[in-house]
């Protein structure tokens, strides 16, 4: 055995691992954080870490003796959504919750002789005017029939179905909450948002990193990985491990119990939401393309999230295999399906996804625009944290760069490097294909770049820059997202003009410049007062999903509505990314 010193900032982990284990899985395996969107092979260039003052990869390194290994440090992006966001969205809503709370004296006096305990408590709950199925749950039953011979007032949870209720627990005790969770459970974020749901009072919430980026930065990565042995289990452990330890987070800082949660709400794409219930993913990205299933049952939330007891688990129902839950969810967000007027929704990720429609039809597509928007992919690419460079201008005849945090630059974000691109471009510094022109002289590796900043202005005393691989990444993310955009508006026989607004969900609306977005032809030309951030839409839709009747009725009819059209089977698709590949369209050079 090799004893390893593990360093990440201020933290120190001492671990013993086998000789000549792979470095990478031994720091994935000791729980502390390495970037590894590529899953680990050797193609991102992101697990640098520094052995004896010089740095390397640690997927290509392996410990054949006793090392001290210092990992970058990363920022856990541990963040608040913004609640008055929240509660401008919800405060019209008719609340009705997809859990409803009773309390119910209860009296073994008045019992009748020789009456079971499981129908004594089903005819009080009849006297309160519900109607209740018999529970599967042994566990629970035994918590009804101890009820039943005490005299107090208890609180139950009911969930309705078909006009019947299933009873999800008996608690002793009045003024009781009834707690909800909804969760966006993104490729690179999750986001859990705590609500009270008898008054709609949205209490906290939180985002962090997905943990299993370690294993790859897309979904086509962690569906791969998830093949190898014992991957999906992995897979699966690591996102529950995290989302039990965020929730009991959130419970502790505001005073409240997980045992008053009962209802889970989880939004996310196919494959995030396969993964997390440990379904088969391998067909997801092989033909048939085909999902286990859209409409996942009703399950047990503590199969999954065991900090939460009793409790219900509802899963946002998919389109298709590249069109998923975290969709259906931004369409009950912005309210797509009750417009008269033609919209568009977008959600920008690593899987962009598009719908076109109204009231009436839905026209859906995803394309594959890959992390580079997130920072991923790019030489100094990073994901936003402390040191990430957010924006580009260009004043008084030089680059300005914006920091996030008070920090050494540490790299470039996805809103950062769309802002350079435009910049350069009208700088003259790279043409219409993103090729640089004469004006850039530098060079690193032999390349041509353009350097950002110095080695010893940085971080970790490295270039900052781009070179043309970085530009075409770009390019290529943002022609996947016009592309797909521009087709389906052809398919419908639509110009842009006809568009009433188009709505932009996802992480990078929060920083996104939407003139630079358009001068580098990310979207199609439209005026800019038509272009709407609505923020998170996955974890605002779970929220509706919680508190509305209509907007669970609403959820349930509407995804077999939507129209997927899969891009990869269109032929003039190619055509229109092509064409999308300089800045901003070869219609517009």
């Amino acid at each position: 055995m090799k004893n390893l010193k593990l360093i990440s900032g201020d933290f120190t982990k001492e671990i013993q691992v086998k000789e000549n284990t792979n470095l990478l899985y031994a720091i994935q395996e000791s729980g502390l954080f390495i970037d590894a969107p590529c899953g680990g092979n050797s193609v991102c260039k992101k697990c640098t870490v520094f052995i004896d003052g010089k740095s390397c990869l640690a997927c290509q390194t392996f410990v054949n003796k006793d090392l001290i290994v210092i990992l970058p440090e990363y920022s856990n992006l541990v963040v608040e959504e913004d609640k008055n966001h929240f509660i401008e969205k919800f405060k019209d809503i008719k609340i009705n919750p997809i859990i409803q709370k009773i309390e119910i004296f209860i009296n073994p006096e008045e019992r009748i002789s020789y009456q079971s305990d499981l129908e004594y408590f089903k005819s009080l709950l009849k006297k309160a005017g519900f109607e209740i199925f018999i529970p599967s749950d042994v566990e629970l039953l035994s918590k009804i029939s101890k009820a039943t011979h005490k005299k107090n007032t208890f609180t139950i949870y009911l969930f309705e179905e078909n006009n019947k209720y299933e009873i999800v627990d008996i608690i002793e005790g009045t003024n009781l909450k009834n707690l909800g969770i909804a969760i966006d459970l993104g490729t690179t974020t999750i986001s859990i948002a705590l609500l009270d749901l008898d008054s709609g009072i949205f209490i906290d919430s939180i985002t962090f990193y997905n943990p299993q980026i370690i294993y790859g930065a897309d979904i086509i990565h962690r569906i791969v990985f998830a093949q190898k042995n014992d991957g999906a289990e992995i897979l699966q452990k690591k996102v529950l491990e995290e989302l039990n330890q965020s929730i009991s987070s959130l419970c502790m800082k505001n005073n409240l119990s997980a045992n008053e949660i009962k209802s889970v709400v989880l939004s996310g794409n196919t494959t995030m939401i396969h993964l997390f219930l440990g379904l088969p993913s391998k067909f997801i990205r092989e033909t048939p393309y085909s999902p286990v299933m859209q409409k996942f049952p009703i399950l047990n939330s503590n199969s999954f999230i065991d900090i939460i007891k009793k409790g219900k688990l509802f899963v946002m129902p998919c389109v298709a295999n590249y069109l998923g839950g975290d969709l259906v969810s931004g369409i009950i967000s912005c309210d797509l399906h009750k417009k008269d007027e033609i919209n568009i929704l977008l959600d920008i990720g690593t899987n962009g996804e598009i719908v076109i429609g109204n009231k009436d039809w839905l026209i859906g597509c995803a394309c594959s625009a890959g992390p580079a928007f997130e920072g991923m992919g790019l030489n100094c690419g990073v994901r936003f944290k402390q040191g990430a460079i957010t924006e580009v201008s260009y004043e008084n005849n030089k680059f300005v760069y914006s920091i996030a945090g008070n920090s050494k630059p540490c790299g470039i974000s996805g809103t950062g490097i769309i802002s350079l691109i435009k910049h350069l471009k009208e700088q003259k510094h790279i043409d219409n294909r993103g090729k640089f022109t004469e004006k850039v002289k530098d060079k690193i590796d032999h390349r041509k770049a353009f350097i950002l900043f110095k080695k010893e202005e940085t971080f970790n005393n490295e270039f900052i820059y781009v070179d043309e691989t970085d530009i075409d990444n770009i390019l290529r993310a943002k022609a996947a997202i016009y592309s797909g955009i521009s087709l389906l508006l052809k398919k419908l026989s639509l110009d842009i003009s006809e568009i009433d607004n188009m709505f932009i969900a996802g992480g990078i609306g929060n920083s996104l410049n939407i003139n630079n977005a358009l001068e580098i032809g990310l979207f199609p030309r439209m005026r800019k007062e038509k272009i709407v951030f609505i923020g998170n839409s996955s974890l605002t839709g779970a929220i509706k999903f919680l508190l509305s009747r209509e907007s669970r009725d609403e959820t349930n009819d509407l995804f077999p509505k939507v129209t997927y059209i899969d891009l990869s089977n269109e032929p003039s698709y190619m055509d229109e990314f092509m064409a999308a590949l300089f800045i901003p369209h070869t219609n517009q050079i």
